[in-house]
């Protein structure tokens, strides 16, 4: 009969096994031996299929400035050490602030960016879609500089970009998953120059229909026609009175 069991321990001790509801439920000892790893560093569980066949997931936990818990999991002790120094060298690799992404050459720069202003902007912009963007560009005003533009495999993606008005910089951007927008995130800096930004963008809205647009001064019967009757049937125009009195 197959059977969970959960350990935990820390460096020079010995494994402890701990208790856990639902022994067979490999989420559930999972979900308790992730909470023991905040305070220890080695876990592991063990299936037991019978007295001499068993399989082993490893983990190893440790404390990042700035991430939080870390924690990395194999199937033997060599390959979690090796996560473990792995995640270790990532971790200690520079973390940047925006002012100090906004300080970095860019590899490209829009003045038209359709995915930021549809996928990081829609909240804010009424239509995103009704956007004239070659009006936008012209004015330069608005500006995205791209950091990282990643494409893993035809669809998949990720991208890291500044975002700038009026030559003040407004926001860290920063979106991944497939056609580059399944996930998102924003950080803004300056609250003043962000809105700022929507106002001047939620200005080149055109509404739908706004080629259907007419002179004021053009004669146009179907405005005054229904049915049968005209305005007239129902309006003196001279008098500027209803003639249902």
């Amino acid at each position: 009969m197959t059977e969970l069991q959960g350990f935990i321990w820390n460096e020079g001790g010995k494994p402890v096994q701990f208790a856990c509801g639902g022994a067979e439920d490999f989420n559930a000892i999972q979900h308790t031996l992730m909470v023991c790893l905040k305070t220890n560093e080695y876990g592991k569980i063990v299936r037991l299929m019978s007295p001499s066949d068993s399989i082993t997931l490893y983990y190893r936990a440790f404390d990042d400035q700035y991430r939080g818990r870390q924690v990395v999991t194999g199937t033997t002790e060599d390959e979690v050490n090796a996560a473990y120094e792995e995640r270790k060298q990532q971790c200690a690799a520079k973390v940047f602030t925006p002012a100090e992404l906004y300080d970095l050459d860019p590899i490209r720069v829009q003045y038209d960016s359709w995915h930021t202003v549809n996928v990081h902007l829609s909240s804010e912009i009424s239509d995103p879609l009704s956007i004239d963007l070659d009006e936008v560009a012209a004015t330069q005003r608005f500006e995205v500089r791209t950091l990282v533009d990643h494409d893993y495999d035809g669809r998949r993606g990720w991208t890291l970009q500044t975002v700038w008005f009026d030559k003040r910089p407004v926001m860290v951007v920063n979106s991944s998953g497939r056609d580059g927008d399944e996930y998102r995130e924003r950080w803004i800096t300056d609250g003043e120059a962000f809105y700022d930004l929507v106002r001047f963008l939620n200005s080149f809205s055109k509404p739908e229909g706004s080629g259907e647009f007419v002179k004021a001064d053009e004669k146009i019967p179907a405005m005054t026609e229904f049915y049968n009757h005209t305005i007239h049937d129902y309006y003196d125009v001279e008098r500027q009175e209803s003639r249902n009195k």
